[in-house]
């Protein structure tokens, strides 16, 4: 827009505002709708139903709809949700649950991966299952027991001397880190600590006009553990802090609040909340407890180590001698196995290396023989004598065990049907790349590059000391309200002149605006307009291909995997009959987000 055309268009626009031509009266409030029949929380436990139907025989109810809706991030201060706003999640439920149709039909074995970690998340829970009913449940505790640990044992119940304070905080470290740093980093020494002691004196003159030491610590103590817990430094014995802070502390009576003292930390405030003497306890309430475990724990480890040496000693294995022979274990495929335990259990080299790497260590050797291979995957193999042990003992039954099983065993399965969502070997060609940059120029080619703003003026002179004016801090849109030519209303908006592209003003002035650094002002530049000082706001650079490159990447990837997610998902969904039954759905009310974490009724 030439420069004439710019001042018209300003003038009218400035006008139209002035005049109110358009309108711009009160905003429309669209009037609140009617109530209608809708579903909560409440009314589908009452009486839930389903909204959908799934091969005649799967349903999705309405309660798992307005769950999983309060889960979500929609509607934070509560309301109602229609059926268009619900649907995609409904949708994403329906998803859920033909994923867990399809996952019956998965052969786990033949996903490695998948399996193993099933295998390792089912081990994990089955050997802590047999840990509490082959030893703990075995483990029987009385109070003599109690006793007699308590008399053998007096420094576990023996509790220090203690302290529970408060305290605020002020130290010349922290006046040097601080927000006031600059004006503290000029000062001597002795001058930064005398500031802090002016400020703690000062706090403690507004705790004693009535101000909490809570409060104040809260809002000016340095000490950044305990300031937000208002300055509470909890219960502590002798030896927690340094011992000029603790002799002071430890000399008080409870409910003392003390006046300004320095340690070597720096100025403190301290109120002493409570004072306990030290003591020995007796084994009853926590302290029984405490005592029970500690009983329970070193039983526990004599019977585990009794089992594990039984079975360790009576236990066979058939070790894969081909795959020990390779020298460099990581050049091992994961899928290929190491050691048969009891001809029952075998031991993939998936986590191998690991294993090998900690024996090392633990044997104090940098290369491992094939021997020292064999008793690194027998001392790893004790977790498939115990898990054969519980199984010949019937544990395995246990409902559950069998619970937690099947519920690995199909979190897995449907693990590797949800896998099909993504397409792991796509790869972005260069070919696209280029093709995606031509495309979409105008994103990477800027037409208008310059933020600007401007200031005409009669005569370079004057401009120079516009220049110092702006450049001294005074704003510049200042500067043109009161110097820019013209009627004074559109002063500002003439010499605001947005982003600009080099056809728009003359070249002399897009060139000076080129050579001017974001934030700086241009010396007077003459055009045909007469003499401007530019203020440079932003500038905007063309970005080639390779800059670019990376972010095109991955806006193709992002874009492969919604279209490829989107037709995986069309071809599941068009595996299976679905039928929708949302009439007494029209609306589900959703409570605001603190209502939503309150217990639902039972």
């Amino acid at each position: 827009m030439g420069i004439l055309r710019k001042f018209i268009f300003l003038f009218s626009f400035s006008t139209a505002l002035y005049f109110g031509i358009g309108g711009c009266g009160k905003p429309q409030v669209a009037e609140e709708l009617p109530p209608e029949e809708f579903i909560s929380l409440e009314t589908v436990t009452a009486d839930d139903f389903p909204l959908a139907l799934i091969d005649s025989t799967n349903k999705v109810m309405a309660s798992d709809l307005i769950r999983r809706l309060n889960r979500s991030n929609l509607l934070q201060s509560g309301g109602y949700l229609d059926s268009t706003t619900y649907f995609d999640t409904l949708q994403s439920i329906i998803l859920d649950s033909i994923i867990s149709l399809e996952a019956e039909y998965v052969d786990l074995r033949s996903n490695f991966d998948n399996y193993f970690t099933y295998i390792d998340r089912y081990r994990a829970f089955y050997l802590d299952y047999l840990y509490r009913r082959m030893i703990l449940d075995k483990i029987e505790i009385d109070s003599a027991m109690v006793d007699s640990f308590y008399q053998a044992h007096p420094e576990i119940f023996f509790i220090p001397e203690q302290v529970h304070a408060r305290h605020i905080m002020i130290s010349s470290k922290g006046l040097l880190v601080g927000r006031d740093s600059a004006y503290y980093r000029g000062l001597l020494p002795e001058q930064v600590d005398s500031a802090a002691e002016a400020l703690i004196r000062e706090y403690y003159a507004m705790h004693q006009a009535g101000a909490t030491v809570e409060e104040l610590a809260r809002q000016y103590s340095q000490h950044y553990e305990s300031a937000p817990l208002g300055g509470d430094l909890g219960y502590f014995a002798r030896g927690s802090f340094i011992k000029d802070f603790e002799d002071t502390v430890f000399s008080l009576d409870s409910g003392v609040v003390t006046e300004p003292f320095k340690s070597q930390d720096g100025w403190h405030i301290v109120e002493l909340l409570d004072h306990t003497d030290s003591m020995t306890v007796k084994p009853e309430g926590k302290y029984y407890d405490m005592a029970y475990n500690h009983i329970s724990g070193d039983i526990a480890k004599v019977m585990a180590m009794a089992i594990t040496d039984s079975l360790y000693n009576a236990a066979s294995y058939e070790f894969n001698d081909s795959a020990l022979a390779i020298e460099n274990f990581y050049q091992v495929r994961k899928d290929v196995w190491s050691v048969i335990v009891n001809g029952r259990d075998t031991l993939y080299h998936v986590k191998i290396p690991t294993l090998y790497e900690d024996y090392s260590r633990y044997a104090g050797k940098n290369k491992l023989t094939p021997d020292d291979k064999k008793e690194a995957l027998k001392l790893i193999s004790r977790q498939f004598l115990i898990i054969q042990a519980g199984d010949d003992l019937g544990y395995a039954d246990d409902s559950a065990v069998v619970a937690e099983r099947d519920m690995l065993n199909h979190f897995y399965k449907k693990a590797v049907i949800a896998k099909g969502g993504s397409d792991v070997d796509f790869n972005v060609t260069n070919s696209m790349v280029e093709a995606y940059y031509n495309e979409n120029i105008d994103r990477f080619v800027i037409e208008k590059p310059l933020k600007v703003q401007h200031i005409i003026i009669n005569d370079s002179l004057f401009g120079e000391y516009l220049r110092d004016q702006a450049l001294s801090g005074i704003n510049f849109l200042d500067l043109a309200r009161e110097y820019y030519p013209g009627a004074e209303e559109i002063r500002v908006a003439a010499a605001d002149l947005g982003y600009i592209g080099p056809d728009e003003m003359p070249p002399e002035f897009y060139d000076a605006a080129m050579a001017t650094k974001v934030g700086g002002v241009s010396h007077p530049v003459k055009t045909e307009l007469g003499y401007h000082i530019i203020k440079v706001i932003d500038k905007k650079f063309n970005k080639t291909l390779d800059q670019v490159k990376p972010q095109i990447v991955t806006e193709l990837k992002n874009r492969h995997l919604v279209e490829y997610r989107q037709k995986w998902r069309d071809d599941l969904f068009a595996k299976h009959d679905i039928e929708y039954y949302l009439g007494k759905a029209k609306r589900i009310k959703l409570l605001g987000v603190k209502e939503r974490m309150t217990p639902e009724p039972e």
